[in-house]
């Protein structure tokens, strides 16, 4: 491929991160198979993917890469090395609540991060909402990937770092929610998934998507709960009643709506 072709890299990485081995059995027997996320062979891989990400994307532009806190120095002399500017403080994925069984000997994980990486300088497209972005997860009953991120989680870097039309790159994909994403973005998205069984499940994913919520019939700009301008915090959420945009600060307030609706309905 030539230099230069992607506007924004997004990169989840096999790490395993929050998956532990109680849920690896069980994921293991639901979906069919092992996933091999050993730290090694995450590393092996990234230290071969991350300098083709830098050379991939284009000039003056972003990449948000997701890493476990206890890889932290690790990833980031990593990342630095491939060329790119790395900020030293991450964005948070706040799950609202702990997902691992809690053992007593350490307070339970509800939290992911990831690196905000520049090549050269961009200012972000929309302004507001800060580094910390409460969602939560998706229900394992609901995945085809055991570490499957929330499609709704990717909708603030997405507006953030792109414009309508421009090209994305997830070399990663798993469950294909960042290319479902992009696509409710109207953004353009390439994605890469190694294993056929997890790609035929994104791409009938993706095929739900674009059924139930063309791109080119977009949802407003306002926020269905509370009425104000989306100011790059909204997440766009399709509920069992209502759809559209939504504030972070206000999913519990459209859970509620939601409850309240569907009573009535």
């Amino acid at each position: 491929q030539k230099d230069g072709i992607f506007d924004l890299v997004i990169v989840d990485p096999p790490w395993g991160i929050g998956v532990d081995k109680s849920w690896r059995s069980k994921s293991a027997g639901r979906l069919g198979k092992e996933f091999d996320d050993s730290e090694e062979k995450a590393f092996t891989l990234m230290e071969a993917m991350s300098p083709e990400l830098h050379r991939l994307l284009r000039d003056n532009r972003h990449m948000y890469f997701f890493f476990g806190i206890q890889y932290y120095e690790r990833v980031k002399m990593l990342l630095t090395k491939s060329g790119f500017n790395v900020s030293p403080l991450p964005i948070i994925w706040d799950k609202t609540h702990f997902t691992g069984p809690p053992t007593g000997n350490s307070w339970p994980h509800q939290y992911e991060l990831m690196f905000f990486c520049q090549k050269g300088h961009r200012k972000l497209e929309l302004l507001g909402g800060g580094d910390v972005i409460p969602l939560k997860i998706v229900p394992p009953s609901e995945r085809i990937h055991p570490t499957q991120k929330p499609t709704a989680l990717f909708y603030g870097p997405i507006k953030k770092s792109t414009k309508e039309n421009e090209l994305i790159l997830d070399p990663c994909a798993g469950s294909a929610s960042v290319h479902a994403a992009a696509l409710g973005c109207r953004r353009r998205c390439i994605s890469l998934e190694k294993d056929q069984d997890i790609y035929l499940k994104g791409m009938q994913k993706l095929e739900e998507r674009v059924i139930n919520n063309p791109p080119e019939k977009p949802f407003g700009t306002s926020c269905i709960v509370c009425g104000d301008d989306d100011d790059g915090t909204c997440v766009v959420v399709e509920g069992t009643v209502n759809s559209g945009p939504v504030h972070n600060r206000c999913l519990d307030e459209f859970e509620m709506m939601e409850d309240e609706d569907a009573r009535k309905g």
